[in-house]
């Protein structure tokens, strides 16, 4: 392992966390990674990360950590208990969450966390496919203090080309919750019979154009768009 290289540890290395080492790698970091997943840490691997084979030995060699999980069990299983990161961090460790989960798995992280040594949570909530990982072109929503948000900049900006400030601990995953409920919503305007509805209303011209406050595309016009081989706005 180069430890000559800013280190920021790594906890899932699937589709969207496998985009963010390979983008991270490529931007000169040093990754620390560890997956569940055999083959997700061996693609890391191969890519030039450092792969552990716990939690507690990315915990050791780094003071930042990024997870990307899928679900808020395997959130908490990772960051809560006896065995997991908050416990294992050593002081002045940052975990930024980026996962699709519930405010309140992320609230009791950061609960654990200020009962914990000198251990900072930031709430993240991401938008993008693994193509915008892998490019840095993610967007994030970002909850947690100013201060901390500022020390780390420096790798929340490899990762997202666009970051947003959304106040307390909490508020980035509940925006991301917002967004998918519209997106749902949209899945009624752009398909049959919502889309019959809303061209009574709306002229057809305009519904193309619409686009969130993310990412610039839910996930409903996304599929309306590539069934239509219309590629997506930026």
């Amino acid at each position: 392992m180069n430890t000559s290289r800013p280190l920021v540890g790594l906890i899932g290395l699937g589709n969207i966390g496998g985009g963010m080492c390979r983008r991270m790698l490529d931007k000169g970091l040093g990754v620390v990674g560890y997956d569940v997943s055999s083959a997700a840490a061996d693609a890391a691997a191969s890519a030039g990360a450092h792969v552990e084979a716990s939690l507690a030995g990315v915990a050791a060699l780094t003071r930042v950590i990024v997870s990307s999980l899928p679900d808020p069990d395997s959130v908490r299983a990772v960051y809560l208990g006896a065995g997991g990161l908050v416990a294992l961090a050593r002081p002045g460790t940052t975990l930024i969450e980026t996962s699709t989960i519930d405010p309140q798995t992320i609230r009791d992280v950061a609960r654990a966390a200020a009962d914990a040594d000198g251990v900072e949570v930031l709430d993240v909530a991401l938008s993008g496919e693994p193509v915008q990982a892998l490019a840095g072109e993610l967007v994030f929503q970002v909850g947690g203090a100013d201060a901390l948000i500022d020390r780390h900049l420096s790798v929340l900006e490899v990762m997202a080309r666009k970051i947003n400030r959304t106040g307390a601990i909490g508020s980035a995953k509940t925006v991301k919750l917002i967004n998918n409920l519209m997106s749902l919503g949209n899945v009624a305007v752009v398909t049959s019979p919502g889309q019959r509805l809303s061209t009574a209303i709306i002229s057809p011209t305009v519904l193309p154009c619409h686009r969130p406050m993310t990412t610039g595309q839910t996930v409903a016009t996304m599929l309306r768009d590539r069934a239509a081989g219309v590629s997506p706005q930026r």
